[in-house]
């Protein structure tokens, strides 16, 4: 607790480069909490660039975590709340910030944001690029906000941000992003039917397939701009409300 990591890199890790986890997840004494990483960089990890399964306050600001390879999930940055495992009755990772971090060359995803437990999980001015797996994958309420994705040719997901099949993303933001040449024949965007109540708001995309595909019941879509698409703008499911 109360830790402070500044240009710190983890190179070729075994296994994960960043891993932060309770020694009891039924002890929220022993989380980790108010952990703050500068410009700290994990390249070439064999799982995880960065792993959070129970931290409350943790800030990561510039930094890289990039070219995760060798076994799934081979993410940038994988905040997955444990929660199966807790009887605490606590959000496992709670006020977790990613700022100004690159993300680019993993196997797996940017970042993904996953579990039942987590809370004030922000994304934000982030650069994301050349990720097999797209930019972020979220089943956790998540805002999304600000960041830059550009030169995906490939996505192993449904969209290079995806909201996937789970009503703890419910009320999600993606707000605020540029998507930016992405050659992937995929959207930029897509909201799972299992979801609802998803902002996608003042977005750009520019030079790539198509912007959303919209199955969330009640998605809130306004103020997007959507330049030379390769495909169809939107796409909505018949239950979806806009």
């Amino acid at each position: 607790q109360f830790v402070t990591l500044e240009n710190v890199k983890s190179i070729n890790s075994c296994i994960d480069g960043f891993y932060f986890n309770a020694t009891d997840v039924n002890d929220t004494s022993t989380y980790c909490k108010n952990i703050v990483m500068t410009n700290c960089i994990a390249d070439n990890s064999f799982r995880q660039g960065m792993s959070i399964i129970h931290g409350y306050g943790i800030t990561v600001t510039g930094g890289e975590f990039t070219n995760t390879n060798g076994t799934a999930p081979q993410a940038g940055i994988d905040i997955e709340a444990d929660a199966a495992t807790s009887t605490s009755g606590d959000n496992v990772n709670k006020i977790i910030k990613i700022s100004g971090a690159r993300f680019f060359g993993n196997i797996g995803t940017g970042v993904v944001v996953s579990g039942q437990d987590n809370e004030g999980i922000t994304i934000e001015g982030c650069e994301f690029y050349d990720n097999d797996g797209g930019a972020c994958d979220i089943t956790s309420h998540t805002v999304f906000r600000g960041n830059y994705i550009h030169d995906h040719a490939t996505c192993s997901l449904n969209a290079l941000v995806t909201i996937g099949a789970s009503a703890y993303a419910n009320g999600s933001v993606i707000s605020e992003n540029r998507f930016i040449s992405n050659s992937v024949a995929k959207p930029c965007i897509y909201t799972h039917a299992a979801t609802s109540g998803i902002r996608v708001v003042d977005n750009t995309a520019d030079d790539c397939d198509y912007f959303l595909n919209a199955w969330a019941s009640m998605c809130y879509v306004a103020g997007n701009h959507m330049i030379d698409p390769r495909n169809t703008g939107i796409g909505f499911a018949s239950t979806t409300s806009t």
